[in-house]
């Protein structure tokens, strides 16, 4: 990031050329593959895929899509994931690139999740089978925790572990923290499903400190959402409603964190005496995230 924020400083600040425009697109590609962070990530991949669409760089313009639809997916934008899975697989099918088209054909299946579970199992073991054949692990990311959601809207819980298994195994041979840490929340998810708690809570407090500790806040409330759950399912309601509070204003739409908190804000407000709750929210909307958290670590490492 250091190195190519400077890079596409200076190719805007030079006269524009069919040279320096595709340079520009390709590093705006690149920089936006180095942040796990759509806000900022998302309009350097528009561009990078505006500026491409008018160069003869296939290659180039289907990884500017390919990293468009990662952050379509942290947006919950089911529509253009799908529209980006479609272009993007039929170009690669065009050229031949086994790779794109697998990863692509994960994308495609799920676009598919909410409304189709067996077409969105097709097209994910289709494109996992693909990229497991040609050993591509970092295609692989994607498809994994796919078939992994796939197994828990199926209530397959089994299988849903085997799969969050596989996406910690894939973690530990990439070095990847996040996905080590998306990982640790699933888990914690299915054993929520479980009604596991005491699984489910060491999970969902791992996934936490691994986000906590390699600084990807912009996803804390992805384990703070099941914490809040947990904590309702164990009828501390006014703790469940000062964090719900702490949280509302840092909501995200991957992995609908935001329906869940939607879900939980309705479910919490009708346990609760009105005054009990408009109490309890008071005191969380005024706590600040980072403290918030640091201090459920705290908490929980001491138990």
């Amino acid at each position: 990031v250091a190195i190519c924020e400077p890079v596409v400083t200076l190719l805007r600040s030079i006269p524009s050329t069919p040279i320096t425009e595709l340079t520009l697109g390709r590093v705006l590609i690149w920089l936006s593959f180095l942040i796990d962070d759509a806000e900022r990530s998302v309009p350097w991949c528009d561009e990078a895929i505006h500026i491409l669409r008018q160069h003869d760089s296939p290659e180039d313009l289907m990884w500017a899509i390919s990293a468009r639809i990662v952050r379509a997916r942290w947006q919950n934008d089911i529509d253009l994931m799908l529209a980006c899975a479609s272009e993007g697989l039929a170009m690669a099918q065009l050229m031949g690139d086994k790779h794109l088209e697998g990863f692509f054909f994960t994308f495609l299946g799920s676009g598919h999740i909410h409304d189709d579970l067996d077409l969105a199992l097709k097209f994910t073991e289709k494109g996992v089978a693909m990229l497991e054949a040609l050993e591509d692990y970092h295609g692989l990311r994607h498809g994994i925790t796919a078939m992994t959601l796939i197994k828990e809207r199926q209530q397959d819980y089994e299988q849903a572990a085997y799969w969050a298994d596989r996406t910690q195994q894939l973690a530990q041979a990439l070095g990847s923290s996040f996905l080590e840490a998306f990982g640790c929340v699933v888990h914690g998810r299915i054993f929520l499903a479980q009604k596991a708690y005491t699984e489910a809570r060491s999970n969902l407090a791992k996934g936490m400190q691994i986000f906590w500790d390699t600084g990807h806040m912009w996803i804390i409330t992805f384990p703070l959402i099941y914490m809040v759950q947990w904590l309702a399912e164990h009828h501390a309601l006014e703790r469940a409603v000062e964090i719900r509070a702490t949280i509302d204003q840092h909501l995200i739409c991957f992995e609908q964190v935001d329906e869940l908190a939607q879900a939980l804000y309705d479910q919490l407000k009708t346990q609760m005496e009105p005054e009990c709750f408009t109490e309890a929210w008071s005191r969380g909307v005024k706590r600040d995230l980072g403290s918030l958290v640091h201090e459920l670590l705290a908490d929980l490492n001491d138990d």
